[in-house]
């Protein structure tokens, strides 16, 4: 168990487990309430929550992914909970492609800034050795302190997206950062 003793919280970081898709669909319901308090949070979310059996199917496939080697992912564990998540997903199907893994990271209000992001990216990353060869991700340009650990955790930005999401009147910058393994 990793502990953050300048911040008091004991985290663990392990695999995905069955077990905690109740933890982590409960965290991803949450985010719709931060967005009504920040809508600037969460901007790529859909407007609605998606339906409990929506959630299952796709909970499922990540597994059956993760199972066979395909997707890699790993889970903030605090006092037997999960309340974060990081994977790495092949969103190409094309085998020139497969090498590429996509990551997506989400960590539960209360338990941001305290490292867990970064021990999570830093996990995930150990294991896609021999797995993919390179990362890629998207990041809000409206979110420089998510930009500044992946620039941190050494990826580094390939382009800009401008105005590519719509959050109301205001138009987002999107920034495409990638990380050879």
């Amino acid at each position: 168990m990793k502990n953050m003793a300048e911040n008091r919280i004991k985290f663990n970081i392990r695999a995905l487990e069955k077990r905690d898709f109740t933890d982590l669909i409960s965290n991803y319901f949450m985010r719709y309430g931060e967005r009504k308090d920040n809508a600037r949070a969460f901007i790529g979310i859909p407007e609605r929550p998606p339906s409990l059996k929506y959630e299952n199917k796709w909970f499922s496939q990540l597994l059956k992914d993760v199972e066979r080697g395909k997707s890699i992912a790993s889970v903030a564990e605090v006092d037997g909970k999960a309340i974060g998540m990081c994977n790495l997903i092949t969103k190409n199907q094309q085998e020139e492609r497969r090498h590429v893994g996509t990551l997506g990271i989400s960590i539960r209000e209360g338990f941001r800034s305290f490292g867990i992001g970064t021990a999570l990216i830093n996990d995930v990353i150990s294991k896609a050795k021999g797995v993919f060869e390179i990362i890629n991700l998207e990041v809000f340009s409206t979110n420089p302190k998510a930009k500044s650990l992946y620039e941190r955790l050494g990826f580094n930005v390939y382009g800009k997206f401008p105005e590519a999401v719509k959050n109301g009147d205001e138009r987002i910058d999107i920034f495409l950062m990638y990380r050879r393994i």
